[in-house]
């Protein structure tokens, strides 16, 4: 049998419509018939062999390849087909010629078999009628414009089916750059949350630590207060006692005797050679204001022995005038360490209250922090549930978007080698029309 390409009975050949079919029992036809198809059939079995010639217009050699792998006895059908109908078809029904092929194709690749693509390539009943060689060449130029604007037409049909797919492509990755964005800023949210709950958990124990350190520095603070100023009258009060004696004695350095110290029962140093230490009134008076801070000594004082045996061997002094300087060297001691332990508490206090102060600065500091560590916690909480729903919204268009683009590829991948094999076919055709009416000439 061969393949051949009838014309519409009773129809023009310009109206008329043009389909395929294989007839297993025609009978012998003209011989002018069989002499134009057998040009045809040479025409096409020579075809494969005349692939890489096809020139830079048509597909790469590695293409050329690949679509010559795949050309099969439908696909030469096609190119029969296509080349009978060229002289006298109109581009659209060459057109259709190739939409019904390709319908075909699409619909057979998930066919058991290519028998009902064979059987409706072959429907129509009509009759073969063959165009011979020479009406072919002259009309060469006519055919040529027509498969040109078939081949434009592909083109702009592949260069669509390219287009498509690839927008579908940039939208899923599109779609799944906006997805991972919003991934990546809800993982920064949460743990922005988990830094600022950890933050605030340790600013939270340093509160607490400071709280009870400025409770103890201020009830620190409140008893040396306390205590510091009973100890101050105390030692005050000593020291009134002691200066009381030295003017009685006529030893106190800060003023001379005078008509104060005179009033007081003081006296002036004896002249030189005296051996008596003055008025026996004077010294009783002496005697009794160290008696009287004898007992303030031993009542109030935290270092009372110290300051009793210095009044004990004040009173010892006193029985001679002669040691009148030593009676004077104990009573400036006294003073000295009234005056020393004065300076303690006051730098003692002064500490006490400087560490309350930092307690205190430092416990402003992490009530403040606190504060804004947990603020941070509950905006970061807030931002994290958004991203979180934003994040999920743009992962349900990721998969609606990534099977819209499975979907679109898998249609791509259906339409677009029956396309690549209508180019093949044409750039073919046209190679061996070129080549057989060369030969004629």
């Amino acid at each position: 049998s061969f393949l051949a390409m009838a014309v519409g009975e009773g129809a023009s050949p310009s109206a008329g419509e043009f389909v395929m079919y294989v007839n297993n029992a025609e009978k012998p036809q003209a011989h002018k018939n069989n002499r134009a198809a057998l040009v045809l059939s040479a025409l096409l079995l020579g075809m494969c062999a005349a692939v890489a010639l096809i020139g830079v217009s048509g597909p790469t050699d590695a293409k050329q390849t690949e679509l010559l792998a795949g050309v099969d006895a439908h696909d030469s059908q096609l190119a029969m087909g296509l080349l009978h109908a060229a002289p006298t078809a109109t581009v659209a029904q060459l057109s259709q010629m190739l939409s019904s092929w390709k319908s075909q194709e699409i619909a057979d690749m998930d066919a058991p078999s290519s028998g009902s693509r064979t059987q409706m390539l072959a429907s129509g009943g009509f009759g073969s009628s063959l165009a011979d060689s020479g009406k072919l060449c002259a009309k060469k130029d006519v055919i040529f414009e027509k498969l040109d604007q078939l081949v434009a037409k592909l083109a702009r049909q592949g260069a669509s089916l390219n287009a498509s797919d690839a927008a579908a492509y940039k939208l899923k990755t599109e779609a799944l750059g906006q997805w991972l964005d919003a991934e990546s800023r809800y993982r920064l949210e949460v743990e922005k949350v988990k830094e600022a709950k950890e933050g605030a958990k340790f600013a939270r124990q340093e509160y607490e630590k400071l709280a009870e350190a400025v409770k103890t520095t201020k009830e620190r603070v409140a008893t040396m207060e306390k205590q510091y100023a009973k100890e101050s009258a105390d030692n005050a009060a000593e020291v009134a006692l002691i200066k009381e004696i030295m003017r009685l004695l006529g030893i106190l350095e800060d003023q001379p005797l005078d008509d104060k110290s005179k009033a007081a029962g003081g006296y002036m140093k004896p002249k030189e050679g005296d051996s008596k230490m003055g008025d026996k009134v004077v010294l009783k008076s002496v005697q009794h204001k160290i008696a009287e801070l004898r007992q303030k000594v031993a009542a109030t004082s935290s270092s009372s022995k110290g300051k009793l045996t210095s009044l004990d061997e004040l009173s010892s002094k006193l029985a001679s005038y002669a040691e009148t300087d030593e009676i004077k060297k104990i009573l400036v001691d006294m003073l000295k360490e009234l005056e020393t332990r004065g300076d303690v508490m006051k730098r003692a206090l002064a500490d006490a209250k400087n560490d309350l102060k930092e307690h205190m600065d430092k416990l402003t500091k992490y009530e403040t922090r606190l504060v804004d560590l947990s603020n941070a916690a509950d905006k970061s909480a807030q931002k994290a549930a958004v991203a979180d729903l934003k994040r999920a919204k743009l992962d349900g268009k990721k998969k609606t978007v990534s099977e819209d683009y499975k979907d679109e590829h898998a249609a791509y991948l259906l339409v677009s080698p029956p396309t690549e094999r209508e180019l093949f076919i044409i750039l073919v055709i046209k190679k061996k029309i070129s080549d057989f009416c060369d030969k004629k000439k």
